[in-house]
């Protein structure tokens, strides 16, 4: 069979991922807004297309010329912006056998509403902090229990930690609606712990192939800059009873506040992590597994099976060319 070709959607700074297909024998293209963005200089070929935010239906065509031109096997989007547009896009892209590898359109949604996936953490059953919508709030004129606080602001639409403010009492939250700054907010209680990411991976029908669990150590812009293997079979069998419920088709991670015996869910991110890399060099082939799948192959769970303790440390780099 020939090499498999992956088209990167939004591919910005995610050199280090293409880095990885590309070691694992896929052509590589890569697509972005921006002509000045790092992967563009990385993948075996390059695309400027429009931004998403702008012009949806523009935006899929241009990612459709591109499928059809190049026959492209598998798309991956990866930033929280597209996905949902390109989950409900799956079917078109497949009349042309390319695989958009991201999870039900409905299932994309709850990732990015603070809300539902609270109440989707609830239903299928983990720990997770307990939530509330401001505005929900405002209309029935209650007042949150002493008990509630300390807590947390939260966009509800919110991503990578923006706009999250602590709070301490119902008079702070009154404060700031009563200014108009809590449109669409939720108030969540705030929990200690280690913060700890599983990436998963998932064939789609809620089998989990694979699921690494990694710590954070330092965090920048919302991104994981250092972290650590970690191995708890308590958070693998989260991790299962998530998948069971989530099907995910390929990437999704999962991150939790953990304490000893319990773990409080808080955030669903339905593609490929900024921290995949670390799973990757501790043993978690999932571009090796994405082949599989493509392939029709029976993809055989290992989902403990890398190394523990292994600590990535990132830098910045840099890609110099000319401007022409």
């Amino acid at each position: 069979m020939e090499a498999l070709k992956v088209l990167f959607t939004s591919s910005g700074r995610r050199v280090e991922l293409i880095e990885i297909f590309k070691k694992e024998g896929f052509i590589t293209y890569a697509a972005d807004c921006d002509p000045t963005a790092p992967t563009l200089f990385t993948a075996d070929k390059k695309f400027i297309v429009p931004r998403i935010l702008e012009d949806p239906a523009r935006y899929i065509d241009a990612l459709m010329e591109i499928v059809k031109k190049e026959n492209i096997n598998v798309v991956i989007p990866l930033i929280d912006t597209e996905l949902t547009t390109l989950a409900k896009a799956k079917d078109t892209f497949s009349q042309h056998h390319a695989v958009v590898l991201i999870s039900e359109p409905n299932n994309v949604e709850i990732a990015f509403d603070k809300y539902r996936t609270y109440l989707f953490f609830k239903e299928t059953g983990l720990l997770t902090p307990e939530t509330r919508l401001v505005g929900e709030i405002m209309e029935k004129d209650e007042d949150l229990d002493k008990s509630f606080f300390p807590a947390l602001l939260k966009p509800r639409f919110g991503s990578a930690g923006k706009g999250i403010m602590p709070c301490n009492d119902m008079d702070y939250i009154l404060f700031l609606y009563s200014k108009g700054d809590l449109d669409d907010y939720v108030v969540q209680q705030k929990v200690s712990g280690t913060e700890i990411t599983t990436d998963i991976f998932g064939d789609g029908q809620g089998n989990m192939i694979s699921a690494v669990q990694r710590k954070r150590l330092k965090i920048r812009a919302g991104e994981v800059e250092r972290g650590v293997t970690v191995k708890d079979n308590h958070l693998f069998d989260n991790a299962l009873q998530f998948t069971r419920h989530y099907k995910p088709l390929g990437t999704v991670n999962i991150q939790c506040l953990f304490d000893k015996e319990k773990a409080f869910y808080i955030e669903i991110n339905p593609r490929f992590g900024g921290g995949y890399p670390l799973a990757y060099q501790a043993g978690a082939n999932f571009p090796g597994m994405i082949k599989k799948l493509l392939k029709g192959e029976k993809v055989t769970s290992g989902y403990s099976d890398y190394q523990e303790g292994l600590i990535m440390s990132r830098y910045d780099s840099a890609i110099y060319y000319k401007a022409e």
